[in-house]
């Protein structure tokens, strides 16, 4: 194993060449890579305690670390929970009758190939790497994979009899290859002119082999055979800080440190270009494994797609939304132990003994336990203590408040709240503050989430397919018919790689709409709520509402805002049948009561019983009753 620094001068102008831009880019990201450091130190809940003394606290928050989970986890569903959350649209100007690929094919092969690299996953390990080390970086790539098909063959025996024997069946795929990379691992041109793009890479020999021998006119068999066994203990345990893994060192593994090389290849001293957008390779000690060669991407740039979650103007590295959280949620360990030891200070106090009076000073030779009485011997004056406390601190309520002062500053630092976090706030919080600070966090997020689907998602898509088109008849041929259907998938297999590439790589604009669309539908939501109550607050209100607007297109929006499945609600198609056969029967049964009214409003006799109501009846015979003189009335005559 080499352990010291391989040597920084190579015979090779192209090794030397790499080598100078690993060595710049290194030596910019320095001050970067410290703060990385620290990021990674706080995710995973260490931190330098060799100040304190024994007995003191050493407690850790997991504030930092549960809010990267909630960042990151919240926008992963955002993104990914919502069925379609991308689209493949064709650009103004552009005739789709002139498509030969349209962009729904597009869209259904590229998420079948997201499916298989396990793109949620990916992208949740992704926004993690921006959040703790400012850059995602994701390499777009393809390989060829091996797929099993089984088969049943019928045979038949000596004695007549059918015997089904198994079949293994293995055809060489492509498929879309999708890698995270580490800050560690990415060198780019810091000057931002994109001069270059550097990746190391570290992978068993034996793999390396195996690559040069599938792709013998790209590598020189020669020095991949004489390439030595290097591994770099510092990137082991920035590895190890990154991963959390502790570190190993496997003496039967020949393992190999490659540097590879996307750009433009300038000679040291003349400065002289020696190849233009060229891709080359080189070991630790400067053998050039792979010569330079032109870039075999037919979209002619390099494989990384790289985004920061905050921008910095004119900065390559940009910054990470956890610097400032990790800095805090360091202070709070201190301030959060100090008051710790405090509490235990006061509980248990210091106590001063005077062993000179004690009759054995065995009985305190390991400690004094609750409810010990001592003996103390004929030096103890009356009335003396020989065990006594003595306070030296205790708890003050400014230390508590700058605990929770902390607390503030690092969800505004943070980008998240208590309530996010699954915490109830010790103090009163009105609900119209919860509201504030919701939106407030809200509008920020919208211009992170732009950084995130346009930049980084929209782009890794858009490679992505340039990357399919150009091996589109390498893929699996039934998968594509069973995705596109028949007739798509047979008028591409006539298409050229070329042909194919040629009418897909302008033209289309991939859309990302899934965080987004989230943030829009709680907004929508809380639009919705205010609606409901200035409507409801008024019958006249609600009279005027429904006849100008639809009560159930209101009830779709209200399901589509909490993001509710409405298949789910729907009724089946018995519930259908059965409620259209009580609309049958209801209307039936008022069309007959109707007839019934009609009926009674044109029978002269119906007005009979409401004469009779109307008047004094006995028997439901009226009683003639006649008025004399006086006013008094009496039954009779005149």
């Amino acid at each position: 194993m080499i352990s010291e620094s391989p040597p920084r001068s190579f015979p090779d102008p192209v090794a030397q060449a790499i080598w100078n831009y690993k060595d710049e880019a290194e030596t910019a990201r320095r001050n970067r890579y410290l703060q990385n450091r620290q990021n990674y130190e706080v995710y995973h809940l260490r931190q330098d305690f060799s100040h304190k003394k024994r007995g003191q606290s050493k407690e850790f928050l997991a504030k930092q670390s549960v809010a990267v989970e909630q960042l990151c986890s919240s926008l992963q569903q955002g993104l990914m929970d919502l069925g379609d959350w991308f689209r493949v649209d064709l650009e103004p100007g552009i005739d789709p009758a002139k498509q030969k690929i349209v962009p729904k094919s597009v869209e259904k092969l590229l998420n079948r190939q997201l499916e298989k690299n396990k793109f949620p996953n990916l992208f949740n390990d992704t926004l993690k790497f921006g959040a703790l080390g400012a850059l995602m970086i994701v390499k777009v790539g393809g390989k060829f994979v091996k797929r099993c098909e089984f088969e049943a063959r019928p045979d038949q025996t000596e004695t007549g009899e059918i015997k089904r024997t198994l079949i293994r069946k293995e055809k060489s795929v492509w498929q879309l290859d999708l890698n995270l990379i580490r800050q560690e691992d990415y060198f780019p041109d810091p000057t931002g002119r994109k001069l270059y793009e550097v990746q190391r890479i570290e992978m068993d020999w034996h793999q390396l082999k195996k690559i040069a021998e599938e792709n013998p006119k790209d590598f020189d068999m020669d020095a991949v055979n004489n390439c030595t066994y290097f591994t770099d203990d510092l990137q082991k345990a920035k590895k190890s800080r990154e991963t959390g893994q502790n570190i190993t060192n496997s003496q039967y593994r020949r393992v190999v440190t490659i540097y590879e090389c996307w750009g433009t290849l300038v000679e040291r001293h003349t400065g002289d270009i020696l190849m233009e957008n060229c891709v080359c390779a080189m070991d630790a000690q400067g053998n050039v494994i792979r010569p330079p060669k032109k870039n075999p991407f037919w979209h002619n740039s390099s494989p990384f797609v790289t985004s920061p979650i905050i921008r910095v103007p004119l900065s390559v590295w940009h910054k990470a939304l956890m610097d400032a959280p990790t800095r805090h949620n360091l202070a709070m360990n201190e301030l959060y132990n100090l008051n710790v030891d405090a509490a235990m200070m006061e509980t248990h106090g210091i106590k001063q003994l005077r062993s000179a009076w004690l009759e054995n000073t065995a009985q305190v030779s390991e400690g004094i336990a609750p409810g010990t009485t001592l003996l103390v011997n004929s030096s103890c004056p009356p009335g003396a203590k020989v065990l006594e406390r003595v306070d030296t601190s205790a708890m003050t309520p400014q230390s508590m408040n700058m605990l929770n002062m902390m607390d503030r500053e690092f969800n505004q630092s943070a980008l998240t709240n208590d309530f996010r976090l699954g915490a109830i706030p010790q103090r009163q919080v009105k609900a119209t503050e919860v509201v504030a600070s919701n939106q407030s966090l809200t509008g920020i997020m919208n211009g992170i989430v732009k950084v995130i689907e346009e930049e980084m998602v929209s782009s890794l898509l858009d490679k992505s397919w340039l990357v399919m088109a150009q091996h589109m008849n390498d893929l699996d041929s039934d998968e594509v018919k069973a995705i596109v259907g028949e007739q798509q998938a047979h008028f591409v297999s006539n298409m050229a790689p070329e042909e194919i590439f040629a009418s897909t790589a302008l033209g289309h604009k991939y859309k990302v709409f899934g965080l987004s669309q989230t943030l829009n539908k709680i907004q929508d939501f809380r639009k919705i709520q205010s609606l409901l109550q200035s409507i409801g607050a008024s019958p006249q209100m609600m009279q005027e509402f429904t006849r100008k607007y639809s009560m159930t297109k209101l009830l779709g929006e209200i399901i589509k805002s909490l993001d509710i499945d409405d298949e789910k609600l729907l009724a089946s198609q018995q519930e259908q049948q059965q409620r259209q056969a009580e609309m049958q029967m209801q209307a039936q049964a008022e069309a007959q009561g109707q007839n019934t009214q009609d009926k009674r409003g044109t029978n002269p006799q119906s007005q009979i019983p409401q004469m009779a109501n109307s008047s004094q009846s006995d028997g439901g015979i009226e009683i003639p009753r006649g008025t004399n003189n006086i006013g008094m009335t009496h039954p009779g005559g005149a």
